[in-house]
């Protein structure tokens, strides 16, 4: 009896283990799952995709790029206030309205007179090695040729998702 006893423990036990297991077994895939998902964050976060943009340094190195290229001209900047980007940035949407968690659309306008061609490419190059934050070329408009060159107006457009930590509860 005694002997009965202990084979139904050990059996008991050997069960228990075994599920145990299978539960350490899914607790570390899910670890190496969450683990693979936080370096994917984090290097969104370093390309400035995720988190808050440094939109002043944008204008700045941008500005800087100009200048160490040694273009001729000036270069005038302007950036707009961030739009979600639900909305294709051309459409007001009322604040009550944005989720904090949407992404946002940042448009950089900038101006160069007296520019070729050459040199626009030239600075976007430079400025996209320098900026932190991932941009595309929205849109370019060349006019107004003379024999110094062309006027460019630029759009470079920014896309960003705000953090976790910066997306505040509703009450």
């Amino acid at each position: 009896v005694l002997a009965d006893n202990l084979k139904g423990r050990v059996a008991q036990l050997k069960g228990s283990m075994q599920e145990q297991q299978t539960q350490l077994d899914a607790k570390q895939a899910d670890l190496l799952n969450m683990q693979t998902r936080i370096r994917r964050y984090e290097a969104l976060r370093s390309q400035g995709l995720v988190g808050e943009p440094d939109r002043a340094l944008w204008v700045e190195l941008l500005q800087e790029s100009h200048r160490q290229l040694g273009l001729p001209g000036v270069i005038t900047v302007q950036l707009q206030g961030a739009k979600p980007l639900a909305t294709g940035a051309a459409v007001a949407v009322p604040v009550a309205e944005v989720s904090p968690t949407d992404p946002l659309v940042h448009d950089l306008q900038f101006e160069i007179r007296d520019s070729l061609e050459t040199d626009v490419l030239a600075l976007i190059e430079d400025y996209r090695t320098k900026v932190k934050g991932r941009f595309r070329v929205n849109a370019c408009k060349l006019q107004d040729p003379k024999d110094s060159g062309l006027t460019v107006q630029c759009v470079l457009r920014f896309i960003s998702l705000p953090l976790a930590s910066e997306i505040v509860p509703s009450s």
